[in-house]
């Protein structure tokens, strides 16, 4: 039988159906500001949890990939090759850009 490697999206996934679950049971089972309360943090929630996925993303890809994903390589070296890939290049120029919006070059191709 073959073993399902565990990925960091099917961890946050699962989490998030077996929460969204428990809490949508949850809003049928009570009534009044309680519910209304319990009924805006299950639409809330997996909006937030977005954000803190897309943040990470967004700032250190690389902890998202699981060990086995390293190969025989180094995990430093695995690190650096994401954060220096030219995706890399473009988070790097879009958060200059971010800082300073009038301060950028339209040459994406350096």
């Amino acid at each position: 039988m073959l073993r399902q490697k565990l990925r960091p999206l099917v961890i946050i996934g699962s989490f998030l159906g077996l929460t969204e679950t428990v809490l949508g049971i949850g809003v049928l089972k009570v009534q009044g500001n309680i519910q209304v309360a319990r009924a805006v943090f299950v639409m809330a929630f997996p909006v937030l949890v977005l954000i803190a996925f897309i943040a990470i993303l967004w700032n250190r890809a690389h902890v998202l990939y699981p060990p086995s994903e390293y190969g025989d390589r180094d995990p430093n070296v695995f690190a650096s090759a994401v954060k220096n890939s030219p995706v890399g290049k473009y988070l790097q120029l879009a958060k200059s850009v971010e800082k300073d919006p009038t301060d950028w070059k339209p040459d994406f191709h350096s």
